[in-house]
């Protein structure tokens, strides 16, 4: 974990800022769906990738995007937005995302290291969307890679449990994808939004501490 983190604060000058919706707004273009009989995910989205390498070692960056249809306000697990100095951009959310990779037909978790301090149940109002971004080794090899966050309707966060939460996953996004999107755009490369603050907020995290299960 260490050694990806110390890759990862490598490509801190090669990702920069995406312009999103301001969290909690309604976002143009979203339906606002009825959950009157069952509860509605957000929708998860990875929006684009591009392959990036840095002494030797290759990656591949993502922007993603979650959005609520629900009528309700739905909560994910993720950093406040004070968390940070300084905090959050509006239009950006900070979420515990998972990340699983496709490797011979088998979805991995891809482990990350997450600082316990500042992670917080965070509202999204019904139509309201947030840009978030990861970014992943190329090695060892895998063929698809697809991310989740972890909601519930609002809750108590301060005695809630992990099971308290479910996954809502993104439709996998393959390699295959990429290189066409970067064959079409020129070669254009991807803007991974948050992913600079993780990096920055995990290696300065006050106390390193625990992260009460959430990773």
């Amino acid at each position: 974990m260490q050694r990806t983190l110390a890759v990862g604060m490598l490509f801190l000058p090669i990702f920069r800022a995406l312009a999103a919706e301001e969290p909690g707004s309604a976002v143009a273009g979203v339906e606002v769906v009825s959950d009157a009989n069952e509860s509605v995910p957000p929708k998860v989205r990875i929006l684009s990738g591009a392959r990036t390498t840095f002494q030797d070692s290759p990656f591949v960056g993502f922007s993603c995007q979650a959005t609520n249809p629900a009528k309700d306000v739905a909560m994910f697990v993720g950093y406040r937005a004070d968390s940070f100095d300084p905090p959050t951009p509006e239009g950006q959310i900070s979420p515990i995302y998972i990340v699983e990779l496709l490797r011979d037909d088998k979805w991995e978790k891809y482990p990350i290291g997450w600082c316990g301090t500042g992670i917080d149940g965070i509202e999204l109002a019904a139509g309201g969307s947030g840009a978030f971004g990861f970014a992943v080794p190329l090695e060892p090899a895998w063929t698809a890679v697809r991310v989740g966050i972890r909601w519930s309707r609002p809750l108590d966060f301060s005695t809630a449990q992990s099971g308290s939460f479910k996954i809502a996953w993104s439709e996998p996004m393959t390699l295959a994808d990429i290189d066409k999107a970067k064959d079409k755009e020129g070669g254009a490369s991807t803007r991974v939004t948050g992913y600079e603050r993780h990096l920055i907020f995990r290696r300065d995290c006050p106390d390193d501490g625990p992260d009460d299960g959430w990773a």
